[in-house]
């Protein structure tokens, strides 16, 4: 739990993330999430491994204050990973304990993406019919 709070606490906000130019990940956690805490070493790990090219964001998901943010995202199973491109696209979310190998993946694919390839792993796509572009939950996304 500690690795996965500290995660939080060093994370940039989702908006500070998005104004890097960068791809984004959004990791979405709960304190009570066996699979987060699986997932929670990987994922420093990645964070290291693609410093300086991708930009990770740690929310707990359980937490009202992120309410706006779990709404929006549609996070209804956890660890949810979303995956935003450098434009503000959310391509698709993966949900649970995801293999190193497939999250290397996917984050190779989301740096390189061209903007008409889908990444290789697709999974949740909370976006489906509706503006795959996110921002800050009082602007972008229209929340008031």
């Amino acid at each position: 739990i500690a690795l996965l709070r500290e995660a939080e606490t060093s994370s940039p906000s989702i908006e500070d993330a998005l104004a890097s130019g960068r791809p984004v990940i959004v990791d979405f956690y709960a304190d009570w999430c066996e699979n987060c805490k699986v997932m929670a070493p990987r994922m420093v790990a990645l964070e290291r491994q693609y410093a300086g090219r991708v930009e990770f964001v740690t929310i707990d998901g359980a937490s009202s204050k992120n309410s706006d943010w779990v709404q929006r995202f549609k996070v209804d199973g956890i660890p949810h990973f979303a995956f935003i491109s450098t434009d503000g696209q959310v391509l698709t979310a993966l949900i649970g304990n995801i293999p190193s190998y497939a999250m290397k993946e996917e984050i190779d694919a989301l740096i390189s993406w061209n903007g008409r390839d889908e990444l290789p792993y697709v999974g949740y796509d909370a976006f489906e019919g509706r503006d795959r572009h996110i921002g800050t939950p009082t602007t972008r996304l229209g929340m008031s």
